[in-house]
């Protein structure tokens, strides 16, 4: 399935250059919808001051007590703004010794796909 194709960035957001083409990489399909999904989930909404409503508020959430529906809304509401996903079926919401959340996130794009996620802050796609 094709959902685009960007410049890829590495797991602290900078640009991935390939030092065999010494160019950007570029990334596309699945890699780019999940990298589109690490970038919501990292990015304080509000941000993006053309796109006010891009990302989310999990960021106020950390060192707080939250439920894990109000965490769980928080996430499924910030990733339905992207147009290739269709809907988001399941968050899993686990609670680490060290007060950090993670997550796992399965959700249905717009060509029926289903994707598997899991991460904190940082996010891997599953195999």
């Amino acid at each position: 399935m094709s959902y685009g194709r960007n410049i890829a960035l590495t797991d602290d957001f900078d640009f991935d250059f390939s030092p065999d083409s010494k160019s950007l990489s570029i990334i596309a399909n699945d890699d780019n919808l999940v990298q589109a999904i690490k970038i919501i989930l990292n990015t304080f909404q509000g941000e993006n001051k053309i796109v006010s409503n891009f990302g989310t508020r999990l960021q106020d959430l950390i060192g707080h007590k939250s439920s894990d529906n109000f965490i769980k809304y928080t996430v499924k509401n910030a990733l339905l703004h992207d147009d290739r996903i269709a809907s988001v079926d399941k968050i899993y919401v686990g609670r680490n010794k060290d007060r950090t959340v993670t997550l796992k996130i399965t959700i249905t794009t717009t060509d029926a796909e289903t994707l598997e996620l899991t991460g904190g802050l940082g996010w891997t796609k599953l195999a």
